[in-house]
C-alpha cells in the first residue's frame, strides 16, 4: 500500500489593536492544487478569523498572508 504525503498551506495572521500592539496567529490548512482553490481557502481563513474576533472590541487591522516553506521552518511550525 502506497502512502501519500499530505501537504499543508500555512497562514500567518496579524491582528493590530487600537493601541498598535500586534497579535500573531498561525493556521495550517490542507494545500489546494489550483489557483482558484488557494484563493477560496485564503478567503475561508480570513472569514474564520473575522468570525472569531467579530465581538472583540479594539482591533483595527487584520492581515493574513501565506507563508513560504522557509518561513514555516523559521517559525518552528510543522
Amino acid at each position: 500500500m502506497a502512502v501519500t504525503a499530505v501537504k499543508f498551506a500555512h497562514y500567518r495572521i496579524f491582528i493590530t489593536n487600537e493601541d498598535s500592539t500586534v497579535s500573531t496567529l498561525y493556521s495550517k490548512q490542507g494545500q489546494c492544487t489550483t489557483v482558484k482553490g488557494r484563493q477560496q481557502q485564503l478567503e475561508r481563513v480570513v472569514n474564520m478569523v473575522v468570525e472569531g474576533i467579530r465581538d472583540v472590541r479594539g482591533w483595527r487591522r487584520l492581515t493574513v498572508e501565506t507563508m513560504t516553506p522557509e518561513q514555516v521552518v523559521e517559525c518552528g511550525l510543522q
